[in-house]
């Protein structure tokens, strides 16, 4: 068909496009096979290429149509074709956004999917599946076409971002991936040093509108900052989302660290303009606001709970290294000292692990890491923090020996419990790896169950 379209007379095509449009967006959504629908596609795309501007306004038409029909597979279908049309039209798509823009923010709001706990399962699949299909419309449009910093979408586009915030922790693993890929776009049209200027500018302007990074600036980066940590910590994480969360993560600790310096700066120059009288410096809520030394302790955390609880697997580690590396190079060597013993237990912990399961290239990339902060700061003071960390490791282990020991004599009866639940857990590993080692065994009990006569 592709080849066809190319050869074929531009009038006969003109004339007989909505012949072949519709059959074959048909076959997007009805067609089992992987291969033939990309063909299909593939195919669909050459027609639009191939038809005047004109004819492809009037085939927008078809399948605006199939955005507003109560079925949900003709909104999938419409919302799939728009996506055709956006990598042909390129920027020239921009005159169809007073028509798309609205469409997608009605069917990614959050009340339409959050009320799918008691339909079926395949109803709820049906919604999720056109969920993902109109998030990654929004995506093509956002490539495409310069909308992001444009104020004459930001009416359409801030409910449009409020709803892609509160997908970023859907249960879909899809609808994670491409709202964490929204965000990365957004983050990537603003500087994090713009940002903060353009909002303080801003604030003093009220008639001007507002973007939605510049609403409530402090409010919102504790909200994603959370949210992305809670992709990280999800059991739903793969390596695409995991890259992708941390690059967002890397471009938030940007922003926080900026503001960090704007209210020690505020704090000191309220400070001298009150002569040192602490009673009329105004206090500031640690709880609503948010600080580079909470979200370092965060990732952390999440490594550490890796490492204790699922050690085979590395994903987490390795994002999480990846993003102290990242964080690091932007603190540069004035500001990384004071975050440094925040940061170092987790590298030193993977880089240090001579366990039989160690992840050799997990190690590695933990080591320069090290060797990357080290040559930041320089030897000598990393060399004194490493002391500092190294010493506080070693006194909780000593701690965690000692009290194990006291428990042991004070109450005998709960340490007896832990031991036997610990040689329990030993046992059930042991049979795991030979079952895993052995699927032969496993293989002749299945063999001997099914000659049971119940």
């Amino acid at each position: 068909m592709a080849s066809m379209f190319s050869n074929f007379p531009q009038g006969m095509i003109d004339e007989y496009a909505g012949f072949f449009f519709v059959p074959m967006s048909a076959r997007l959504i009805n067609d089992e096979s992987v291969k033939c629908r990309k063909l299909t596609a593939l195919a669909i795309k050459s027609l639009l290429q191939k038809v005047d501007g004109n004819k492809r306004d009037e085939l927008f038409s078809i399948l605006l149509a199939w955005l507003h029909d109560s079925k949900v597979s003709h909104k999938r279908l419409g919302a799939q074709i728009a996506g055709l049309f956006v990598e042909v039209e390129s920027g020239k798509f921009e005159h169809h956004l007073a028509d798309i823009l609205p469409i997608i923010h009605q069917q990614i709001e959050p009340c339409l999917h959050n009320d799918l706990a008691n339909e079926e399962e395949s109803v709820e699949r049906e919604h999720d599946i056109l969920l993902f299909n109109m998030l990654t419309l929004l995506c093509k449009v956002m490539r495409e076409c310069q909308i992001t910093r444009n104020d004459q979408y930001i009416e359409l586009m801030n409910p449009i971002w409020e709803s892609i915030e509160q997908h970023i922790v859907h249960p879909h693993l899809w609808v994670r991936l491409v709202s964490s890929q929204l965000f990365g776009l957004l983050f990537s049209s603003w500087e994090p040093n713009k940002l903060l200027i353009q909002n303080s500018s801003r604030s003093r302007k009220t008639i001007v509108k507002q973007s939605y990074l510049e609403i409530n600036v402090h409010e919102k980066l504790k909200k994603l900052s959370a949210d992305f940590c809670e992709q990280i910590h999800s059991p739903l994480l793969s390596q695409e989302l995991g890259d992708q969360a941390i690059k967002n993560l890397v471009y938030l600790s940007k922003v926080i660290k900026l503001t960090d310096q704007e209210s020690q700066e505020l704090a000191r120059d309220t400070q001298t303009q009150c002569n040192g009288d602490l009673e009329h410096v105004p206090k500031i809520d640690k709880f609503k606001t948010i600080n580079l030394r909470w979200l370092i302790k965060r990732m952390c955390r999440e490594a550490a709970l890796e490492a204790s609880q699922n050690q085979n697997v590395t994903i987490k580690r390795s994002c999480v290294t990846k993003w102290l590396a990242a964080v690091a190079v932007d603190l540069g060597p004035n500001l990384l000292p004071q975050y440094l013993s925040c940061m170092l237990p987790p590298l030193l912990r993977t880089a240090n692990d001579i366990s039989p399961s160690a992840d050799e290239s997990l190690k590695l990339l933990a080591q320069e890491a090290l060797d990357l902060t080290k040559s930041i700061v320089g030897i000598e003071i990393f060399t004194e923090i490493y002391a500092i960390v190294h010493k506080n490791v070693s006194d909780k282990k000593e701690r965690k020996k000692r009290s194990k020991a006291m428990e042991a004599v004070s109450n005998p009866e709960i340490a007896a419990r832990k031991k036997m639940k610990k040689n329990l857990g030993k046992k059930e590993a042991k049979k795991r790896k030979v079952t895993e080692y052995r699927p032969s065994k496993k293989l002749k009990k299945k063999k001997y169950q099914d000659f049971v006569i119940v």
